[in-house]
């Protein structure tokens, strides 16, 4: 019965540590993914424009949208 025990138990360690080795390569294919995506951005800054940098078509009205009427 302790053999049995033990077997379950190597088989289930197995099974997890299987599920970790794959968890851990998706996260190493997004790391780098996402790591490339930090490096584009760094070199090919883009300027936003504040609020002293916009023209007269870039005025918008705030107010109230009634929803459903």
């Amino acid at each position: 019965m302790d053999d049995d025990l033990r077997s379950a138990k190597v088989a289930g360690l197995a099974e997890e540590l299987t599920g970790l080795r794959a968890l851990t390569a998706q996260s190493r294919s997004a790391n780098t993914r996402l790591l490339w995506l930090l490096e584009a951005i760094a070199e090919h800054p883009r300027q936003v424009p504040g609020p002293d940098q916009g023209t007269e078509g870039d005025v918008h009205q705030v107010g109230l949208v009634r929803v459903g009427e």
